[in-house]
């Protein structure tokens, strides 16, 4: 995916080029992570995703939620289950479990999958996270950025109602007239 930190250099350089806030981008990115990895692993799953400003990657958590009988085992974990794995949980507390998606992360997936193959089911599904996700995780950024470009169009110029704005005229279309504001066209 992204060597360490170019994901941090990638927002910043998207931040300054189109004006946008750069926790926007990182929650866009975030998002755009998590949406795919539901697309891949299962929207059965509760799964987190936080952007590590240290590493530059987005780190998935699968969350569990400790109970006295399973209902759903791809969101709980028995009691009992997470005594005999010897971890420190009552019922009630929820368990994050790092998801290891990356090409570079596969010995400590593997790892995982040793530990908490049964309870996790992730094995047969970090497979699947692959250019399916990726281009799932692009068309959430796309859309996002472009989401984000539209309100700050919008707040730059939704208080300047009856002000006169120069611009230069591009063109004619249909009986408009398309006007170039910079950052904007305007039709009149």
């Amino acid at each position: 995916m992204f060597e360490t930190n170019e994901l941090n250099r990638v927002i910043d350089q998207l931040a300054d080029k189109k004006g946008i806030d750069r926790d926007v981008l990182i929650e866009t990115v975030e998002a755009a992570i998590k949406t795919a990895a539901k697309r891949a692993f299962g929207d059965q799953r509760d799964i987190e995703a936080q952007f590590n400003e240290d590493t530059g990657e987005v780190e998935l958590f699968q969350v569990n939620v400790v109970v006295d009988t399973v209902e759903n085992p791809y969101r709980e974990m028995s009691k009992d289950a997470v005594d005999q794995l010897g971890l420190a949980a009552e019922v009630g507390d929820e368990l994050l479990f790092q998801i290891f998606y990356l090409q570079s992360d596969k010995i400590r997936a593997e790892e995982q999958d040793k530990k908490f193959g049964d309870i996790l089911q992730l094995e047969s599904a970090r497979t699947t996270f692959g250019r399916i996700a990726a281009q799932t995780a692009k068309q959430v950024i796309i859309q996002r950025i472009r989401e984000a470009e539209r309100d700050m169009i919008y707040n730059d110029f939704k208080d300047r109602q009856a002000e006169l704005i120069t611009g230069t005229v591009r063109r004619f279309e249909k009986g408009n007239i398309i006007v170039d504001l910079r950052r904007a066209d305007a039709i009149l």
